[in-house]
C-alpha cells in the first residue's frame, strides 16, 4: 500500500490546566497510489492534526504512519525536513507564497533548496507551469496576482519536486466560485495523470473531484464512501446525507 496510518493517535496537554484533550484516536486507513482523498468533518474534529501528523509537522502520542514502507512517523528532524521538501507538496489556503519574490522564484524554490542544476530547475518550473496555467505569470511578483492566480502557482510550487504525495489543507477556501472550479480541475488532472493527493475541505463541492471520502468525528474516523460509477451530482448528494448524519450524531 502507498500510504498506511495505522491507529493514529494524538494527546495534547493544555497550555492552562495541563489536562489531556485527545484530537486523534486510533485512525487506521490506507491509500493507494494514485488516489485522491478527500477528508471532511467539523470544526474541532481532528482534520487539521491528522493534516499535521502526515506532513510531520507533529508527532503522533502512538500508532505509525507508512509512505511506500517507510515509517516516516520515526524519521529524525533532519531526515523529516528532507521528507518534506521532496517527498511532499503542500497546497494551503492562505497560499504560504514569498510576497517579495516572482512567481517563478516560487515555483523553483524546492528545487533550489535541493540544489538541483540550474537546467533541471529551469525545465521543472516551465513543466510545472504549463500544467498550471501559469507560464504567462512567470515574471509577476506574487502581490501582483488575484487569488486564484495565487492558489494556481502556490499548486505549481508543490508540484516542481514531483512529490509522491501532496496534501491541500482547504485550498479553496478562500476563493471565489470560478477560481475555486479552476483550481479543482487542476487538482483533478493531477489526479489523472496519477498524483496521489489528500485534501482536506468543509466543501461537499470540492470533496466531491475527489475518489473516495473520508468523514472524522470527535478524533475518529466515522465514515467513508467511494464516487465509483456516480455522476458529480449524485456523489454531492451522497456526501451531504454523510454530513448530515455526522452532524446530527455529534450534535446527540
Amino acid at each position: 500500500m502507498f500510504l498506511e496510518v495505522q491507529n493514529l493517535e494524538k494527546i495534547y496537554l493544555e497550555e492552562r490546566t495541563g489536562r489531556p484533550t485527545r484530537a486523534l484516536q486510533k485512525v487506521t486507513f490506507s491509500v493507494k497510489r494514485g488516489e485522491f482523498i478527500a477528508v471532511m468533518g467539523e470544526s474541532g474534529s481532528g482534520k487539521t492534526t491528522l493534516l499535521n501528523l502526515l506532513a510531520t509537522l507533529d508527532e503522533p502520542t502512538a500508532g505509525h504512519i507508512y509512505l511506500e514502507g517507510e515509517e516516516v512517523s520515526r524519521l529524525d528532524p533532519g531526515q523529516k525536513e528532507r521528507f518534506r521538501r521532496t517527498q511532499l507538496g503542500f497546497v494551503f489556503q492562505e497560499h504560504a507564497l514569498l510576497d517579495t519574490c516572482s512567481v517563478k522564484d516560487n515555483i523553483a524554490l524546492p528545487l533550489v533548496l535541493e540544489h538541483e542544476s540550474l537546467g533541471r530547475i529551469e525545465r521543472r518550473i516551465q513543466e510545472v507551469a504549463q500544467q498550471t496555467n501559469t507560464t504567462s505569470l512567470l515574471t509577476r511578483s506574487i502581490h501582483e496576482l488575484s487569488g486564484g492566480e495565487r492558489a494556481r502557482v502556490a499548486l505549481a510550487r508543490a508540484l516542481s519536486p514531483i512529490p509522491a504525495l501532496i496534501l491541500a489543507d482547504e485550498p479553496t477556501g478562500a476563493l471565489d466560485s470560478a477560481a475555486s472550479a479552476a483550481l479543482l480541475d487542476l487538482l483533478e488532472q493531477c489526479h489523472r495523470l496519477g498524483q496521489t493527493l489528500l485534501m482536506v475541505t468543509h466543501s461537499a463541492l470540492a470533496a466531491s473531484r475527489a475518489s473516495r471520502v473520508l468523514f472524522i468525528r470527535d478524533g475518529m474516523l466515522f465514515h467513508e464512501i467511494y464516487r465509483g460509477e456516480s455522476s458529480s451530482f449524485e456523489f454531492v448528494r451522497r456526501i451531504h446525507e454523510s454530513l448530515s448524519v455526522l452532524f446530527s450524531r455529534s450534535q446527540s
